[in-house]
């Protein structure tokens, strides 16, 4: 009799429940279930999406050749933190892990991205032998993000340098096109001091919204075709390459120094996105190239993989 009467209750406070919160209850569990389906779905299909390797552009060079000037060049977004950074991310750790990858270092060139000014410093002591460019992108000097680039004193001679801002005042500190935070490109032109040749390399961080990355590709297109010198063009795009900011960077004359996709953003060493590029101007040709995919020190040293390019131009 009892139980009768409960059920009864029950279903009493079931009919007088308002129409519009069973319907919301109803939406709420039918969203439930899809974003359980989704997360199932997305983790299968980047846990079985080849990750792709290495694949030089189609204009490849005979890497035993002798003649000409080779440049040996990595770009690589090192994840931000330190303790100038409220979220560490295991900087601590990672570090070591760039000590090991980068004390034999044997690249003429580097580009980093995300880098913090105490970052910057470890990567000034951990490099001897190279002299850096950076600018931080809050205020043009040592505030914010950095996008260093390393270069091998003995080997070149610097000859100009800056670094502009990717919105519609290039020239201050500032930010545009919808984005919240200011994006920057450092560039240097070098020397190389037995050949005498001259070459401009270009390192850059775009920004996440579409637009934004739109027109931040217009204005470095902008910048670059108006030069007379040879162009190295690296770092971290936030776009896959079919996206519209690398196909307007290749409309303006640039090529791809690797052509496959391969992923370059990981989660736990699986490569799920290809963001990061190194792309060169007409002359340039492509020897050999690779990912920097392993751990070091018992970590993944950032949320990218580094990507590194050897590159030959016969005449400047």
């Amino acid at each position: 009799m009892c139980i009768q009467k409960t059920n009864k209750k029950r279903a009493a406070e079931t009919t007088t429940r308002p129409v519009w919160l069973r319907r919301f209850r109803g939406v709420l569990k039918r969203v439930a279930v899809f974003m359980l389906l989704l997360l199932v779905g997305l983790t299968l299909f980047f846990a079985f999406r080849p990750e792709g390797d290495f694949v030089a552009a189609a204009q490849t060079y005979d890497v035993n050749t002798s003649d000409g000037v080779s440049v040996k060049i990595l770009t690589w977004n090192i994840l931000r933190g330190g303790g100038d950074s409220v979220l560490d991310m295991g900087w601590e750790k990672r570090k070591d892990s760039f000590s090991e990858i980068l004390a034999d270092s044997d690249y003429d060139i580097l580009c980093f991205q995300e880098v913090l000014p105490g970052q910057l410093a470890f990567f000034n002591e951990l490099l001897g032998g190279y002299e850096s460019i950076a600018a931080g992108r809050q205020d043009g000097q040592s505030e914010g993000e950095h996008g260093p680039i390393f270069y091998r004193a003995k080997r070149f001679k610097l000859l100009e340098s800056g670094t502009f801002w990717l919105s519609p005042t290039p020239e201050h500190p500032s930010h545009g096109w919808g984005e919240a935070i200011p994006r920057i490109c450092t560039w240097v032109e070098l020397e190389d001091k037995e050949s005498r040749g001259r070459f401009r390399v270009y390192n850059t961080h775009l920004q996440i919204h579409p637009y934004a990355q739109y027109r931040a590709a217009q204005l470095l297109a902008e910048r670059l075709e108006a030069l007379d010198v040879p162009v190295i063009l690296a770092g971290d795009f936030n776009a896959p390459p079919d996206w519209p900011p690398l196909r307007v960077l290749q409309d303006a004359g640039l090529t791809r120094a690797e052509s496959s996709g391969a992923m370059t953003y990981h989660v736990n060493g699986k490569g799920i996105r290809c963001l990061d590029q190194i792309l060169f101007s007409s002359g340039w040709q492509v020897c050999e190239g690779s990912l920097l995919k392993d751990k070091a020190a018992g970590v993944y040293p950032s949320d990218h993989f580094g990507l590194w390019v050897k590159l030959q131009l016969s005449k400047f």
